[in-house]
């Protein structure tokens, strides 16, 4: 019986590019450096380092999923790339609206107040 070659399905896989007409970007967190911070007042900041990459018009926040999904304008999604800590769950359950604020050279360059929709299916 010949032996034949192993073929790596996965070869490429880090090498995918995304497509603009995608309706999905990558991860928020794998484009640039990003935080979330929480007051017990319910008042949510997001700083980023980098312009997002489209207008922003919601940012949904599953609590099951423990998850952050930023709707663009176009409809396009964005996952925030981490797990919300539980920690900030009862705080960001209750908060109306995100601050998302593009920090960078020591100064701010861009703010904007994003609505907030919260997802809870099983609570």
């Amino acid at each position: 019986m010949p032996k034949t070659a192993g073929i790596d399905v996965f070869d490429e896989f880090g090498q995918v590019k995304i497509d603009d007409e995608s309706p999905v970007y990558p991860s928020l967190m794998s484009m640039m450096k990003v935080d979330l911070v929480i007051s017990p007042e319910s008042d949510v900041w997001m700083a980023h380092d980098q312009p997002l990459p489209e207008v922003l018009k919601w940012i949904e926040y599953d609590l099951d999923l423990e998850s952050l999904t930023l709707v663009a304008l176009s409809g396009k999604i964005q996952d925030f790339g981490m797990k919300v800590p539980p920690a900030m769950k009862k705080y960001l359950r209750k908060a109306m609206h995100i601050y998302a604020i593009h920090q960078a050279e020591d100064h701010i360059k861009d703010m904007s107040r994003v609505p907030l929709l919260v997802r809870d299916a099983l609570h």
